[in-house]
């Protein structure tokens, strides 16, 4: 029953993270075409996609579940595919971001600020088993991008030392002088930020990926030399 439970969301958020995938070949705003579809619908509760799908159980029970049907001579290819899609998600992501540093910025020394390395943040948690930010960040790093600092109101300083993550105690300290901002999770708390403000303290230009859609991006758009991208 816990297995159909996770690969059932997790197919479910895989679903949501492909119509991603094909709303950016066709240039189409993922967060719009979800939202129409949901609209007086109610059998359809499409989620909006996510910077790939992590955690301790849906990292793993899918593959289980994989298994548990191979035992019996049945490739359970749906939720293989789901799989697939995540971490298809989360190399785009790294790619688009090391793309924007090497084509805008000189050197290696670029500030990158995640808001959010928990692998969830509704509710807000302090587990960081299974996080795709940290997949990310990680294969920025293996670009040679180095400076990376995290905000994230749910982890200690020294859980994100031990990752190699300079820890950033207010927003205001990560924004500033930032070459790219990436928020990798759904904390309530990035809701109430100033955020054009904020974006007004890193440099020009600087890349915003909101991973979440949780912010307007006409009004991100308003603050000078951002780069604005979601799924």
């Amino acid at each position: 029953v816990k297995l159909i439970n996770n690969v059932y969301r997790d197919v479910t958020f895989g679903f949501a993270n492909e119509i991603a995938l094909v709303s950016k070949l066709w240039g189409i705003d993922t967060k719009k075409v979800i939202e129409a579809a949901n609209y007086g619908y109610e059998r359809s509760n499409v989620p909006l996609p996510s910077p790939g799908v992590g955690g301790y159980c849906l990292e793993k029970d899918p593959f289980i579940f994989i298994e548990s049907a191979k035992q019996k001579g049945y490739e359970a290819g749906m939720a293989r595919h789901a799989r697939a899609v995540s971490e298809r998600v989360i190399d785009g992501i790294a790619s688009d971001v090391v793309s924007f540093l090497r084509k805008n910025k000189k050197g290696r020394k670029a500030k990158i600020l995640a808001l959010g390395v928990a692998f969830k943040g509704k509710p807000a948690t302090s587990d960081l088993r299974g996080s795709t930010a940290l997949k990310i960040l990680d294969r920025i790093r293996e670009a040679k991008f180095t400076n990376i600092h995290a905000y994230d109101p749910a982890i200690f300083e020294k859980e994100l030392i031990a990752k190699n993550i300079k820890y950033v105690a207010r927003p205001e300290a990560g924004f500033r002088g930032a070459d790219a901002v990436l928020v990798m999770n759904n904390n309530p708390v990035f809701e109430n930020l100033k955020i054009r403000n904020l974006l007004g303290l890193s440099k020009n230009p600087v890349m915003f990926f909101d991973g979440w859609s949780m912010f307007n991006p006409e009004e991100i758009l308003k603050a000078e030399g951002v780069h604005y991208k979601r799924l």
